[in-house]
């Protein structure tokens, strides 16, 4: 949406390489009150990253599990049965790696270290019982509801020792079931309630591995045998479980019963078959495995949850998918985090039920992830929101919202609203150290530009987000690299280790130029650096060369400025705690307040101890700040384009307030008048259906838009496209045809685009711009397929052909070619230059041989004809007794061009075209016309569409015989007298653009003048425009 008031002011001044802008600063105390009074006119609420992030759980007992909400640290209680919870304050900073099961419920907390305490516990009690650890032996598993612990200790020469330790009395004793001359390994697996899983060998040089079921509360154990000596077995107080692979090479689970090796009876273990490619983790639940696809290192837990029972029917899906690891809870159950997607993951928990199958209890309902703002920034209408969120893997991730704020041709379609691709990298550089925000900029054609600091410490990548895609990157190789400034086309990047500033095409992936940090700025194509003390000078860029040097501007500085920004005609500089605004338009230059600023179209926003304030500016003065909101506590003290942000070609101000929301303000500051630019090609050629495509770039968001082609020669539009709003771009395309299909008029046009603001529709300078109609609707003598007339000409001393053609300038220019066609002698008594013989929309021309045979050579509108090499048609013979053979134009209203012949007798004939390369018999017109000296075909003199007949008598007048479109000429009305003086008299077309055919006449000296046509079958005031063709035979 837009509310400012638009007024036409300036234009952009341009100026030569060697301009120098000089201003002297006036003071920065404001005078006047301003104009501008902002109003809010949307809020977007705080944006969500539209999942669900279950509690990540860190111990799962008998009865209920042990959790932290995904992003915080403090720890909670939750029952099963009745899913009430409970904080756990003893826990309160302690390490989760830290904290073990205990045995059902309960937990024991203690690291790697020897000697020292174990404490245990119920978690969500108000503390746990601190119990000390014999000097040399480190805990390794605690069980029987934390009354009993297994201690290691290894060093020295003596073998490693295992020995059962008594936490209420703190009693040693040695583990029974086995000689204690044994060697244990350090890995034990406990199962939750009151065993543990010991390997051990015999003695120091044994190689065989065996393992004993050990009951904590009797201190008995019982030989295991069959087990692997790796440690990859996992217990429940039911069954011991390992990997195995199948008789034929497959993937399976080996499940053990305790209640068997306890009772010493045959210890065969069940066999379990589980799915390949991928490989699948696993869990033993009751009498089932629940499995899910291995997760990859470094990648987040995904695919289904499947049910695998062990009696061998068939598998089934138990949770579509997943985002945790499997947990085995004490009691033997399996905890998972899962659901029917990722997106809403809730805690589940897969007990066996009294049916055998497995039931589900949704421990944890899904948990909305909560955002927080990490980056602002706003161009063309469009807000960009960067969040941040935790994620169930811990890390913090920063993602990409786009909101739309002016209009647009689909405001609800991509990319507004969560951005396809714009999840941040994890290395995306901070906006400050340690702190989760990035400082983007705005205004590239990918959208906004970010630094991603990569993993190499010394190699920053350059990176754009935008919809549904991850943006363009430019490998810069500096780890401290920072955005200065982005406009569509340009990105300006400083590193503060080499003390440089890097210029980027990101489209061309490419350096553009490289010169010492200094403060600068972009706007549209052109860069403004300080360079010097109060000077800024300005650069146009060019993707294929250097920056060119336009023209230095004493911006009114006591310094070489630090920071530069520019908007429209605007110039904002600070350095040494003082700034200033230069107007680039005249030689205006005043003072503002110093501090974090950011410039708008006629207007500053600068943030303060209390929040935001503008200052008005588009009267060329700072007028009385006004207030414009306050801004929440923060750890930045300069929070621009994190949270607040100004958009420098709508006019509107964004800032992000205390409950994450958006609120975004316009202005009513006065806009400078619209600009713009256009890519455009040059030139359609309707009739190989090339058409001509225009994209226009708009310096602000408009309501509408449209965009006209005139053409130049007669100020008529031709064509017009419009379209609804948009928020910077515009394309159209235009195929060279009329609104009835016919082709357009060849020649030269002009494209305006335009933009409706504020319900008013007007051209956006700079948006502009020619092109041509090829080989269209061809004009009288278009030789060139281009719409401008010419002659031919052939130099009677070695018969060298060739065309002269029109530029609109009203001069003739020599054609591309030349050829070879010898008159009188040579065999040719007659050139005649003819509009469209075939009907392939080329100027085609006739020749008549000494014989009197005429033949056509066609055209290919590229202005050449030459015998042997181009197309001929025969037209017939007797031509040879004519005294005239004249192209007129079309003469009876078909559309065709048509001939009109002279015999000796004075006898004038019409023969119409057929457009195949022939002509209809003739048709007499009336006798004596030998009194003229000249027939001239000029085309249609008096703009009536049909073609006209110039003669001149043997006295030298000139009469005008309009042509009636049924073949005949009305009666003749004189033009004027003064023409014997001249030995040809040629229509050459419209050689001076205006649309309307013109006469050249060459004297006794070879000199040739150029009368103009007035469009009324009379000639303007001669000019002369060539000398020194008497050597010439014109046609």
């Amino acid at each position: 949406m837009l509310t400012r008031s638009r007024k036409a002011f300036r234009a952009f001044l341009a100026t030569s390489i060697t301009a120098v802008l000089t201003a002297t600063l006036v003071s920065a105390v404001p005078t006047t009150a301003s104009a501008a009074t902002p109003t809010e006119i949307a809020t977007f609420p705080a944006d969500s990253p539209g999942v669900t992030a279950p509690d990540t759980v860190v111990f799962a007992g008998a009865t209920g599990l042990l959790h932290h909400r995904v992003g915080g640290a403090a720890l909670t209680w939750t029952d099963y049965g009745t899913g009430t919870s409970r904080p756990a304050p003893a826990l309160d900073g302690v390490a989760p790696a830290t904290i073990h099961p205990g045995g059902g419920d309960h937990i024991a907390v203690y690291g790697t270290a020897t000697g020292g305490t174990v404490a245990v516990g119920v978690p969500g009690s108000a503390s746990l019982t601190s119990r000390a650890v014999p000097d040399g032996y480190q805990v390794v598993a605690v069980g029987a509801d934390g009354t009993r612990a297994v201690v290691f200790a290894a060093g020295g020469s003596a073998p490693p020792s295992m020995k059962l330790l008594d936490l209420s009395t703190g009693a040693l004793s040695d583990i029974g079931g086995v000689p204690s001359t044994v060697v244990f390994d350090s890995a034990v697996r406990a199962d939750g309630a009151d065993h543990v899983l010991l390997s051990y060998r015999t003695d120091r040089t044994a190689t065989t591995v065996q393992h004993l079921l050990l009951d904590l509360t009797a201190d008995t154990g019982s030989p295991v045998s069959g087990l692997p000596a790796s440690s990859t077995v996992t217990m429940t107080p039911e069954v011991i479980a390992w990997p195995v692979a199948t008789a034929d090479g497959q993937p399976a689970v080996a499940v053990l019963r305790q209640s068997t090796v306890l009772a010493g009876g045959s210890q065969d273990p069940v066999v379990v078959p589980i799915p390949a490619n991928p490989s699948y983790e696993w869990l033993p639940d009751g009498d089932h495995l629940v499995a899910a696809p291995a997760a990859a290192a470094n990648t987040p837990p995904a695919g289904p949850v499947l049910d695998i029972p062990f009696d061998g029917t068939a598998s089934h899906t138990l949770l579509p998918a997943r985002v945790s690891m499997l947990v085995q809870a004490a009691d033997g159950s399996v905890v998972v985090a899962g659901g029917a997607s990722a997106a809403s993951a809730a805690v589940h928990r897969f007990v066996p039920a009294d049916s055998g199958a497995l039931a589900d209890e949704t421990v944890l309902a899904p948990a909305a992830v909560q955002s927080s703002n990490a980056g602002l920034v706003m161009a063309h209408g469009n807000l960009r929101h960067v969040e941040s969120y935790p994620t169930v893997t811990g890390q913090v991730r920063m993602r990409l919202y786009n909101h739309g704020v002016a209009p647009d041709a689909d405001p609800t379609g991509a990319p507004y609203g969560p951005v396809d691709g714009g999840l941040l990298p994890l290395t995306t550089q901070p906006c400050a150290t340690d702190q989760t925000c990035v400082r983007g900029v705005d205004g590239a054609a990918g959208g906004i530009t970010v630094i991603d600091a990569g993993t190499q410490g010394n190699s920053s990548v350059f990176n754009l987000y935008d919809a549904a895609v991850t943006g363009t990157s430019y490998f810069l190789g500096k780890a401290d690299a920072r955005v200065v400034d982005a406009s569509r086309d340009w990105v300006v990047v400083d590193s503060a280790s080499t003390g440089n500033q890097y210029v980027l095409d990101p489209a061309a992936n490419a350096l553009v130029s490289t010169a010492p940090s200094t403060g600068a700025a972009l706007w549209q194509n052109l860069l403004y650096r300080a360079t010097a003390s109060n000077v800024v000078t300005e650069y146009e860029l060019s993707p294929t060369a250097e920056p060119r040097l336009v023209r230095r501007i004493q911006v009114g500085a006591p310094c070489q400025p630090d920071e530069v920004q520019v908007t429209q005609h605007w110039l904002y500089w600070s350095c040494a705690g003082v700034a200033g605004i230069r107007d680039l338009t005249g030689n205006v230059a005043f003072a503002v307040p110093p501090g974090p600023a950011e410039l708008g179209d006629g207007f500053l926003v600068q943030q303060d101890s209390l929040g935001l304030q503008l200052i008005d500016v588009h009267t060329e003065a700072a007028a009385q700040p006004v207030r414009l909101a306050s801004l929440p506590a923060g750890a930045l003290s300069d929070d621009r384009n994190v949270g607040w942000t100004v958009d420098r070609y709508s006019g509107d101000v964004a800032y992000v307030s205390a409950d994450d929301s958006v609120h975004v303000l316009a202005t009513e500051v006065p806009a400078s008048p619209p600009t713009g630019s256009a890519v455009s090609r040059d030139f359609t050629s309707p009739r190989e259906s090339y058409p001509w495509t225009s994209q226009a770039t708009f310096d602000r968001p408009v309501s509408g838009w449209k965009v006209t082609l005139t053409r130049k020669a007669t100020g008529e539009v031709l064509f017009t496209e419009a379209g609804g709003a948009t928020r910077q771009l515009a394309s159209a395309s235009w195929d060279g045809k009329l609104p009835d299909g016919s082709y357009a008029p060849n020649g030269d046009y002009r494209f305006q685009w335009y933009g409706t603001v504020d319900g008013t529709s007007m051209p956006f300078t700079g948006a502009s711009g020619t092109m041509q109609v090829l080989c269209g609707a061809r004009v009288f003598r278009d030789y060139y397929c281009a719409g401008s007339g010419g002659l031919m000409r052939d130099d009677t001393t070695n018969y060298d052909a060739g065309l002269e053609l029109g530029a609109s300038d009203g001069g003739l220019h020599a054609g591309p070619s030349t050829s070879y066609w010898p008159l009188g002698a040579g065999g040719y008594s007659m050139l005649i230059p003819f509009g469209d013989l075939n009907g392939d929309g080329h100027d085609d021309l006739l020749v008549r041989n000494n014989s009197g045979e005429v033949g056509g050579y066609l055209g290919d509108g590229g202005g050449y004809f030459e015998r042997g090499v181009s197309e001929h048609v025969t037209i017939g013979s007797g031509y040879g007794g004519f005294t005239a053979i004249v192209s007129t134009g079309d003469l009876n209203g078909d559309g065709i061009d048509d001939l009109v012949v002279r015999n000796s007798a004075g006898v004038l004939y019409f023969k119409a075209g057929t457009g195949k390369s022939q002509f209809k018999p003739g048709v007499r017109f009336t006798a004596g016309w030998n009194k003229y000296v000249k027939l001239i075909g000029a085309g249609d003199l008096d703009g009536d569409g049909c073609g006209d007949l110039l003669a001149v008598d043997g006295d030298g007048v000139m009469w005008f015989y309009r042509g009636t479109k049924d073949g005949k000429f009305a009666t003749k009305v004189r033009i004027g007298a003064g023409w014997a003086k001249y030995n040809a008299v040629i229509g050459v077309g419209d050689i001076t653009g205006d649309g309307i055919p013109d006469l050249i006449a060459r004297d006794s000296a070879g000199t040739i003048w150029r009368y103009d046509g007035t469009g009324h079958a009379t000639w303007s005031t001669k000019a002369q425009i060539a000398t020194g063709w008497s050597k010439y035979a014109l046609f």
